[in-house]
């Protein structure tokens, strides 16, 4: 039996096997961004053998590695465990 009490008081009574077999759960629709889809269509950019710094770092910023982590980071539950002592602040958009 899973019971959650509040000043005293019980305020959740659950048989723990429903919280296991009963439980809802969730399968989110996966779709990829249509900008990522038309950026991997139209390949890599082409690149002169002399780059200017500018260049380079376009070239670098095409990078699929160097490409926002945002939608991990914003998904991830940061107090697994509850062992969080700051939590991460978010990044600006």
């Amino acid at each position: 039996m899973y019971r959650c009490t509040w000043q005293g008081k019980v305020v959740v009574e659950i048989p723990g096997q429903e919280l296991v077999d009963g439980c809802p759960v969730y399968h989110p629709e996966a779709k990829e961004d249509p900008r990522i889809a038309e950026l991997r269509a139209s390949g890599p950019t082409p690149h002169s053998p002399h780059p200017t710094p500018s260049e380079v770092l376009l070239r670098l910023l095409d990078s699929p590695s160097v490409a926002s982590k945002r939608w991990v980071f914003e998904q991830y539950d940061s107090t697994v465990q509850a062992s969080t002592v700051i939590p991460p602040v978010a990044m600006p958009a």
